[in-house]
């Protein structure tokens, strides 16, 4: 019965890991902190880390 909350909360963070992942690899500088670190950060931070990797790097990109 619970599964079924889950699972889309689940795909929703797995979607956040891979859109996190692979702007990671092709992004060449790191605001903060190194590239390692933010790696860490979201892969093991569920659900915070791709957000706060999404609000603080993709968004400032224009700084």
């Amino acid at each position: 019965m619970y599964l079924w909350g889950i699972i889309p909360l689940a795909l929703i963070n797995i979607g956040l890991i891979l859109y996190c992942l692979t702007d990671w690899l092709k992004r060449k500088e790191f605001k903060w902190i190194g590239k390692w670190a933010w790696l860490a950060l979201f892969a093991c931070i569920q659900f915070i880390g791709p957000v706060l990797y999404i609000v603080l790097i993709k968004n400032n990109d224009n700084d």
